[in-house]
């Protein structure tokens, strides 16, 4: 049997950073690849007390729930720079990428003219510099910049070098959160970023495959736990079209789930604490495990901190210590309605963590299928 299988460890997934972002304390966050303050404390609370959002449009289409894992193939666009090297010549130390300002996280994206869809590219451009000075095109952060740099010839491989390590595509397991009628989905919940950088991940295209669970290391208080998942490279999907704070989005080749999965979406005021569910895989199927939405934000603009969410269920407790990486995404269920997605773990109390609204998901849907038709 032919069939293709690519192992992939949820715990160190593109570039290390995981498909749940961990977060360290009770309620402040620090993001496998960021670190930033949540507006969690007395006062901000007292402070929100006092807004009253205004009541948002009903959203009539139903959903089909995701909570089935999957694997997510990216293609980037350009050549991102994880690293910086000296190369050593006849005449020395040489550091090209260095002296020419560049950096670590910096994505180059055309060379001597020629646009840089991927390393390969970059290499073959640089083997045919004859060493002569390159015009050199790259983004930093949402920035574009143009520089000047000399390749330098390595003495020990005869090879000219620009004195930087580099990598333009990746892949991992994520969790569906939901899927359309017209197969446009929403997955993660979160964005996909650089663990070198920090920065969201951009993306040009990608493939989303199907994947099953093999294991699951436990989460402790510290030590966030984590999924294992198999990419099945012979089950496609759909196509990935876009990266950004509020997950990873695209179109399936054809539904997921069937009509008994229907759910519709609430809106962000529909929210409330209280008892909820979510919908997970942990081995071989989905379930339903109960939580409990301890807090609900008021928030009239998309955000990505909608709520903190606490497990109740003892199945799930027992299974995983509670939330665990890879599970983000996972659909939230509250008075019949998807409400939100898993998308943190609090390190010191994998029972909880944060979720995004749902209805800030499927606004995202909106804007890059038709984007994309």
């Amino acid at each position: 049997m032919n069939k293709k299988i690519v192992m992939v460890f949820v715990a160190v997934l593109l570039f290390a950073a995981c498909f749940c972002l961990v977060l360290a304390g009770s309620e402040a966050p620090e993001p496998a690849a960021a670190r930033y303050e949540a507006s969690t404390d007395d006062i901000s609370e007292k402070v929100s007390s006092l807004f009253v959002a205004p009541k948002r449009k009903k959203i009539e289409e139903k959903v089909y729930a995701g909570g089935y894992p999957v694997g997510l193939s990216f293609e980037g666009e350009g050549a991102f720079i994880i690293g910086l090297s000296d190369v050593i010549t006849e005449d020395g130390v040489k550091t090209p990428a260095l002296s020419a300002g560049l950096q670590i996280g910096d994505k180059i994206i055309e060379l001597d003219g020629v646009m840089i869809p991927n390393t390969t590219r970059m290499m073959e451009v640089l083997g045919a510099s004859d060493g002569r000075e390159l015009s050199l095109k790259y983004i930093r952060g949402t920035k574009f910049f143009e520089t000047k740099i000399t390749p330098a010839l390595d003495i020990g491989t005869k090879t000219y070098k620009l004195g930087l390590w580099s990598k333009d595509s990746s892949s991992g397991v994520g969790t569906m959160t939901f899927v359309r009628a017209n197969g446009a989905f929403a997955s993660l919940g979160h964005p996909v970023t650089d663990s070198k950088t920090g920065r969201i991940v951009t993306v040009t295209g990608g493939t989303v495959y199907g994947c099953e669970i093999i294991g699951v290391d436990r989460g402790i208080k510290g030590t966030a736990g984590s999924l294992k998942g198999n990419i099945l490279t012979d089950k496609k999907l759909g196509e990935i079209y876009e990266n950004n704070k509020f997950g990873v989005y695209g179109k399936l080749d054809s539904t997921a789930g069937d009509k008994s999965d229907l759910y519709q979406i609430a809106s962000a005021d529909e929210v409330h604490p209280g008892k909820a569910t979510i919908l997970s895989t942990i081995g071989t199927e989905r379930k339903e495990y109960k939580i409990e939405i301890v807090k609900a934000y008021r928030q009239s603009a998309m955000d990505d901190r909608s709520m903190v969410i606490k497990v109740d269920d003892k199945e799930l407790i027992d299974a995983t210590g509670g939330i665990v990486q890879g599970m983000s995404g996972s659909p939230i269920i509250q008075d019949g309605k998807l409400v939100g997605a898993v998308t943190h773990v609090f390190v010191n109390d994998p029972t909880r963590g944060y979720g995004v609204y749902a209805e800030w998901m499927f606004e995202n849907t909106d804007k890059i299928i038709q984007k994309n038709s």
